[in-house]
């Protein structure tokens, strides 16, 4: 019975050092890859090392042991290939067609990772390409986390060289990273609020680095994230420099037009009033409340409208076609337009372009001005009547010897047609006229003479006959040069008028 138990033993312990020194003898034994063919490294290397892609022609017919879900993906020809791999092997060829021969290029990031091309026989297009990567049992996968890899280095780059500053909060705010701007531009960042959970918010801050140095204005946009927060900060000091000093501007040009007695609105480029001034209100009746909320152009003028600030067209339809050829009219610096109110006041209304679309508008009261006009016009024409009544011959000469008004009686006497404008008549022209119609030796050349003189009044006497009466001229002096010439019979009502 011992002996027997003691042959067992003895068996079992024989079998098993048989069974370790096979498998000693197997490990051995060198393990040769499965993609085997021309130009292979006759199972020198493991086929754990490598990971092998087959195409025909630009198309991928075969790989083995590839995890990788871009390399394995449908539709993984050579282009496709080619932008899996570029951004560790730049040297890759374009086409496949560009390989003449067994060529070999390392990784730009890792030397030790290599891409090995094995053209087939020349009359086949059969490319083999060796992906290997010493010790890894997939180095289509390892490739895959060093692109990640890159891609974050990138991405770290990116921000770190961004000119704007950057940095990141956790959960709790307390911040965790920034960029080479955030520490040059801002120092240690300010302490603001958090914006709720997928939401942002932005805010506005100022920092001096000095006591008395410059004031630097940001806009700060924080962002929720999954893990913490995302702060941005943009320099905006050269945009509220501009602002503010757009707005003492703005109110330079408030003070400056305070005392004009010309109304003035200027519209922006959106056609909102965003400047007045007090005569505006003066002398559109329309309240500074309304004007303060900066009114449109539209709106601006329907209330002068209803005010009766401004005449009143036929049908609304007009009223619209009104302000759109103000506006067009305005914009090109050709508006100006006369209002004649119910009021007996007379407006006039100037539109002129201004910088970046804005439009201005000016009113400006003309009563007096067109009252004065209108008197003038009246009493011109008082006196041409006047003038027109005489019964002898009248003509006035301006100081550049030409006629500006001649009465019928003179035009009968010196043969002159009716109809003719007088300010188309030369004095010349009228003493040849005369002399054509009442001829005298010497009589329409003194008179020539007498007018030139510099004597307030003249008479000269002894001129030709008409109706068996001798003629007689008187010459009065005028202001501004200009002469008055009455020409009738020597006595009798003629020369009523001489001093």
């Amino acid at each position: 019975m011992t002996l027997s138990y003691l042959t067992w033993i003895t068996t079992i312990a024989t079998a098993t050092a048989a069974v370790c020194l096979v498998l000693c003898l197997v490990s051995r034994i060198p393990r040769r890859s499965r993609a085997q063919g021309p130009g292979a490294d006759d199972g020198r290397r493991e086929a754990s090392d490598e990971t092998v892609f087959l195409f025909a022609g630009t198309q991928l017919i075969d790989t083995d042991k590839c995890s990788s879900l871009t390399a394995a993906g449908d539709g993984f020809d050579w282009a496709a290939f080619r932008h899996w791999l570029l951004p560790r092997f730049p040297a890759i060829p374009e086409l496949p067609a560009m390989i003449r021969g067994r060529d070999e290029i390392a990784a730009r990031d890792d030397p030790a990772a290599r891409l090995v091309f094995e053209p087939g026989p020349e009359d086949t297009p059969i490319l083999r390409v060796r992906l290997r990567d010493k010790g890894l049992s997939d180095p289509s996968q390892r490739h895959d986390l060093r692109l990640q890899m890159l891609k974050g280095l990138d991405h770290i780059a990116q921000t770190r060289d961004c000119p704007f500053p950057m940095w990141r909060l956790d959960r709790d705010g307390r911040m965790v990273w920034r960029n080479d701007a955030c520490t040059h531009q801002l120092g240690t960042p300010p302490d603001l609020d958090l914006p709720p959970a997928d939401d942002h918010r932005c805010d506005h801050i100022s920092i001096a680095h000095t006591p008395d140095g410059p004031q630097q204005s940001f806009d700060v946009h924080t962002v929720a994230q999954t893990t913490g927060f995302a702060r941005y900060a943009i320099d905006t000091t050269d945009t509220r420099i501009a602002e503010a000093a757009r707005t003492d501007f703005i109110q330079t040009l408030t003070k400056t037009f305070a005392h004009l007695t010309i109304g003035l609105a200027v519209f922006d480029r959106r056609r909102q009033l965003m400047l007045f001034n007090p005569a505006l209100t003066d002398l559109t009746r329309l309240p500074p409340e309304f004007l303060a909320t900066r009114p449109d152009l539209t709106t601006f003028f329907d209330q002068l409208r209803n005010g009766q600030m401004m005449p009143e067209p036929r049908s609304y339809a007009e009223w619209r076609r009104q302000i759109d050829d103000m506006l067009t009219s305005a914009a090109d610096g050709l508006y100006q337009e006369n209002w004649a109110l119910p009021s007996s006041v007379t407006y006039r209304v100037t539109g002129r372009p201004h910088p970046d679309g804005a439009v201005a508008f000016f009113f400006e009261d003309i009563t007096a001005t067109v009252q004065q006009s209108r008197r003038h016009q009246s009493e011109m024409a008082i006196r041409d009547a006047m003038i027109e009544g005489l019964d002898q011959a009248a003509m006035i000469v301006g100081s550049d010897d030409r006629v500006s008004l001649c009465n019928t009686a003179c035009r009968a006497l010196l043969g002159l047609s009716p109809d003719a404008p007088p300010d188309a008549l030369r004095l010349a022209d009228a003493l040849k006229a005369g002399q054509a119609a009442l001829p005298h030796p010497r009589f329409w050349n003194e008179l020539n003479k007498l007018i030139h003189t510099t004597r307030t009044r003249a008479t000269l006497g002894q001129g030709p006959v008409r109706d068996d009466r001798p003629l007689a001229a008187r010459v009065l002096r005028l202001p501004d040069g200009a002469r008055m010439i009455l020409i009738g019979p020597e006595n009798g009502a003629a020369l009523a008028l001489s001093a």
